[in-house]
């Protein structure tokens, strides 16, 4: 197996990157990033050769944000056997086949790395936005060492629940905060208030004792804001944001 033969068969870019080893790189795009997307291949003898991409792909969403949690590796682990691959619990994709089966395998490990892009990408947190910062800082100026960064708690579905803020956790009255911030255009945040909806939910249908509170940033919509309030209300209390004394006003009154 060499690049020469690889780039004959298949047109790709190739190159060795070590003794035994190639890297072939496909023209197809890691989905919302924009690298290539590729395999390094070794020669592991007795006609048998070994796929990888070094634990690439994931490492890739790590450094958006991505957090891999149980449910998350059990649907990358699908993806992988749907095409007859593997993940490894270090997070690389990898398979072994005979030399005569590189080709089809190629292209399985490039639509397994492509589905696990598009999988990946809708589990990237959103950027901080300046009004979660404000409400943060507000909290933090006022609470101090009793509010914390993150703060987590199993839901009814089994997942461990995320949530930006949490305010004396661990205590009696403990309170899990999310502030939604509007879009850039001025208007409400349809994906993260559907988000935080669905995961206030799965707290509270998990009985886990203290507040659960969503501080939503006003839009040029007040329509729209109502509606958002509407689809929150059963998961958590609402605090519209008008300013910081308003804002620990409701808080003591979520306590």
């Amino acid at each position: 197996m060499n690049c020469e033969l690889l780039q004959r068969q298949w047109g790709y870019t190739c190159q060795p990157v070590a003794d035994g080893v190639l890297y072939a790189e496909s023209p197809f795009l890691l989905v919302g990033d924009g690298s290539h997307l590729g395999a390094y291949i070794q020669n592991i003898g007795s006609n048998k050769v070994r796929l990888s991409d070094n634990a690439d792909t994931l490492f890739n969403a790590m450094t958006y944000g991505v957090q891999f949690r149980k449910s998350t590796l059990k649907t990358l682990r699908s993806i992988a056997t749907s095409r007859g691959l593997e993940l490894s619990d270090n997070g690389e994709l990898h398979a072994v086949c005979s030399e005569s089966q590189v080709g089809d395998y190629f292209a399985r490990f490039i639509e397994a790395a492509f589905m696990f892009g598009e999988f990946l990408q809708a589990r990237r947190p959103e950027p901080t936005s300046g009004f979660e910062k404000t409400v943060t800082k507000i909290l933090l100026d006022n609470y101090g060492s009793r509010l914390s960064r993150a703060a987590s708690a199993p839901g009814a579905s089994g997942h461990e629940l995320q949530f930006p803020l949490g305010l004396d956790i661990g205590k009696p009255g403990q309170q899990f905060i999310q502030a939604i911030a509007a879009k850039s255009d001025g208007t409400v945040n349809w994906r993260s208030v559907y988000q935080a909806t669905g995961k206030f939910l799965d707290l509270k249908n998990n009985e886990i004792p203290g507040g659960r509170v969503v501080v939503i940033e006003p839009t040029n919509n007040i329509e729209s804001i109502r509606q958002a309030e509407v689809i929150l209300q059963n998961a958590a209390r609402v605090i519209e944001y008008t300013g910081p004394d308003h804002l620990l006003k409701e808080i003591g009154l979520a306590a």
